[in-house]
């Protein structure tokens, strides 16, 4: 059983059952076993919806809630971004393990890759944004002139002429 711990350091823990399965399936119409049906699939949801895995744990955590907080506003105070990051990544745990145990390696698998390709994703993106070149495009916002650098930031055009 995967764990993280909230912003007051309380732990918890992130238990993925057919209990929790068929709970979620009743009170979300989210079929946790069924990771690859839906447009986009039910694990790029949950992947890329910060919202939606909120609910989804506030679902497989509840029982934990009722014990350990004394109210939703308190609940949601613990919840910053780190510790959705940490619930996260113990979600995800959980369900790999539930399906390796399940004897459904490539569900397991699945989820594993997909982890890998957001983590990678989004570092492709941040190597993106760090090429933007602010002055440039500053510079066109305001109507001046490019600055003479001598480096380009991309494949000049041949055949265009400055007016």
């Amino acid at each position: 059983m995967a764990t993280f711990t909230d912003t007051a350091g309380q732990r918890w823990d992130v238990a993925i059952t057919i209990a929790t399965a068929m709970k979620l399936k009743s009170r979300l119409d989210i079929d946790l076993l069924a990771l690859d049906q839906g447009e986009p699939p039910l694990m790029t949801r949950l992947a890329l919806d910060d919202l939606l895995l909120a609910q989804v744990l506030a679902v497989i955590l509840e029982d934990q809630f009722v014990e350990q907080c004394n109210s939703e506003a308190e609940l949601l105070k613990r919840f910053d971004g780190e510790t959705l990051a940490a619930a996260s990544d113990a979600f995800w745990e959980s369900l790999t393990d539930f399906f390796q145990g399940r004897g459904q390696a490539a569900k397991a698998r699945a989820i594993e890759r997909q982890q890998t390709m957001l983590r990678m994703a989004l570092e492709r993106a941040g190597e993106r944004v760090e090429q933007i070149d602010l002055e440039k495009i500053l510079g066109k916002a305001f109507g001046e002139p490019p600055a003479s650098s001598g480096s380009t930031s991309g494949p000049s055009a041949s055949g265009s002429s400055a007016g």
